[in-house]
């Protein structure tokens, strides 16, 4: 009972922890480019969209580990819904002002998506779990 409780704390903690990430990555997406001139951190824009989207990644693994999927049925999930979400992302930024949709952000995103999900099976691969 005590583990059951743990496990069900602990995915509720997980999701709403990406959930949480998921919004405000995708509100820190939408803010026109104006507005984000003004913020004193810079960061060079490939390398915040490749840890941005690493990060996604990660939390998404940790909300919705793969206990019954193969994993080669969970890669192409996991990645398929997040790639897809990346791509209407940079779709979306067309809307707001002073910013743009690029490719090469689209790429950056998928990098640290594809980054995480092949470690995360390496290592899994390494412990000796099935990756099939």
């Amino acid at each position: 009972m005590l583990i059951a409780n743990y496990y069900r704390r602990r995915s509720l903690l997980a999701v709403l922890t990406l959930g949480c990430y998921w919004i405000t990555l995708f509100v820190a997406t939408h803010v026109p480019g104006r507005k984000l001139a003004a913020v004193p951190v810079h960061i060079d824009d490939l390398v915040a969209h490749v840890v941005a989207f690493a990060i996604l990644a990660i939390l998404f693994i940790w909300a919705f580990p793969p206990f019954s999927i193969a994993a080669k049925g969970y890669f192409l999930i996991t990645s398929g819904i997040l790639l897809a979400y990346a791509l209407v992302d940079e779709l979306l930024q067309i809307l707001v002002p002073d910013r743009v949709a690029a490719l090469s952000d689209l790429v950056a995103d998928s990098l640290g998506i594809l980054v995480v999900l092949v470690v995360y099976f390496t290592i899994r691969y390494r412990n000796g779990e099935p990756v099939d």
